[in-house]
């Protein structure tokens, strides 16, 4: 099992992809960087986003999902309209909807369960992946598990 902690470094993602303008430089407050840090920090600390299957209970998927998603909501407020930050915590909240939609109602079976989780997790990672890099933040071993392999 990875040590608690441990922070890697995102070296490449393409960050224009996720509005981040490709290398154009835009200047970062102060409260936006401790906008991002705080929540990859929260991030960090949800284990629906790196749980192996058999340590995940599909029962608590719900909650936590939607905890992560008021988490975010909190986080768009307090970042400018203007910040390519914005729009990744918007991509994070999008991405909690949607498993959301996918998993609730009646008749979904464990598939269903796993491949909206497996979504949820690429969805999550790739955006974390161009905070962390964008805003020069260490990501802990266990949520740098689901961001994108540095090629």
């Amino acid at each position: 099992m990875a040590s608690h902690g441990k922070k890697v470094r995102v070296k490449s993602v393409s960050l224009s992809v996720l509005g981040f303008g490709g290398g154009v430089g835009w200047e970062i407050s102060d409260a936006e960087q401790k906008a991002v840090q705080g929540l990859i920090a929260y991030l960090e600390d949800r284990r629906i986003l790196f749980n192996t299957p058999d340590q995940q209970m599909r029962e608590k998927a719900d909650p936590s999902v939607d905890d992560i998603r008021s988490e975010c909501t909190d986080v768009i407020g307090k970042l400018d309209s203007k910040s390519p930050a914005e729009a990744a915590v918007r991509g994070i909240r999008r991405a909690c909807h949607q498993f959301l939609s996918e998993i609730g109602g009646p008749g979904r079976n464990e598939a269903d369960f796993y491949l909206a989780l497996g979504e949820l997790r690429g969805a999550v990672g790739l955006h974390v992946a161009a905070l962390s890099q964008a805003y020069n933040v260490g990501v802990e071993d266990q949520l740098a598990r689901i961001l994108p392999k540095d090629d």
